[in-house]
């Protein structure tokens, strides 16, 4: 799993297996020329699944750790310039049925708007949630869900990919159906700023 701005490329390697010690995982910061700029990023939690996925943005870097506290999950927060560890980011105080499982699967990061979603490794037979923080503060702001008709199959796979930029965040949903049995997939837009629905697009078969 990499991510890149102009300045870095984050790279890491995020174990699997929760058997052996390799499971911590590691976060690299090099530049374009593939020289390091720091020593790869501490894992400051020794958590399983550190680095699953990665965000950059503004000085910030994300990272997901979904199999820390049996696969509660959590999000850390680093200082691009010098690694050094600001946040961590806390499954969200929502009444969710079996709590949350996997979170930081998947993360998007825009300025402080840092998107979050759980559990999406099979789209097409799991419901999961996707929750919007301030990157800064490490504060829930909102959750985002499936809006409009035809939704056939609630929060399948919602979340499987997230962005966030430009103010908007995109949402995949895979399995989405507009009638039973029509997988024609679709992708939820929201205004970043309040969550609030802007449009969806949905694949045609």
């Amino acid at each position: 799993m990499f991510t890149k701005t102009t300045r870095t490329l984050i790279t890491t390697a995020a174990a699997l297996l929760a058997s052996s010690a390799a499971t911590a995982g590691t976060v690299e910061i090099i530049n374009p020329s593939g020289t390091a700029l720091n020593p790869p990023i501490g894992n400051p939690r020794s958590s399983y699944e550190f680095g699953r996925d990665v965000a950059v943005s503004e000085g910030k870097i994300a990272v997901g750790a979904p199999g820390l506290n049996e696969s509660e999950g959590r999000v850390f927060v680093f200082d691009e310039a010098t690694g050094a560890f600001t946040r961590e980011v806390m499954p969200p105080p929502v009444a969710i049925p079996g709590g949350v499982q996997k979170f930081g699967e998947r993360i998007s990061l825009d300025g402080d708007v840092l998107v979050v979603t759980n559990n999406p490794r099979n789209p097409l037979n799991t419901d999961s949630q996707v929750f919007v923080y301030d990157a800064e503060t490490g504060d829930f702001l909102y959750e985002l869900v499936p809006f409009g008709d035809g939704v056939e199959n609630g929060s399948l796979g919602f979340g499987t990919d997230i962005a966030v930029a430009s103010g908007m965040i995109a949402v995949s949903q895979p399995a989405f159906a507009e009638t039973p049995g029509t997988l024609l997939g679709a992708v939820f837009l929201y205004d970043a700023a309040t969550g609030a629905p802007i449009d969806r697009i949905i694949g045609t078969d």
